[in-house]
């Protein structure tokens, strides 16, 4: 059974916490109980995709719903240095969450796609169509 998780913030004493539930009934349950929520605010959940392809990289910005909220790319092969490339990334991905008015701290994860990705390594290795040579 899948378990529900929300990221609550407690305003009056200024601390974030998770609260773990078996059902949508349970969190409803405890949502609708005023004297737990007038000081609560439930963290909506987002996430980064980046989609690293030979001539471009997309990344956006998705709530948990799985609506873009803010995307924009760059040109792969303008980054021959692959540490420089990471610094682009980065800090294009941090301009899209501050854009959405976020912080780092709201995202939960990130997911990247690139060709010649292994899974159990995760390492991308021998890309043809990739700037970088041997695994990365």
């Amino acid at each position: 059974m899948k378990k529900i998780v929300l990221k609550i913030y407690d305003k009056k004493n200024d601390r974030v916490f998770f609260k773990e539930f078996q059902t949508e009934f349970e969190r409803d349950k405890y949502l609708r109980r005023s004297k737990y929520f007038k000081n609560l605010i439930v963290m909506k959940k987002y996430a980064l995709g980046i989609d690293l392809g030979g001539t471009g990289t997309k990344f956006g910005l998705v709530n948990e719903e799985g609506q873009v909220l803010r995307c924009n790319s760059i040109p792969t092969p303008q980054y021959p240095d692959i540490d420089e490339y990471c610094d682009a990334l980065c800090e294009g991905m941090k301009k899209l969450v501050a854009e959405a008015g976020l912080s780092m701290s709201d995202i939960v994860g990130v997911g990247c796609g690139a060709p010649n990705a292994n899974f159990y390594s995760g390492c991308i290795e021998q890309a043809p169509n990739l700037p970088w040579k041997g695994v990365v």
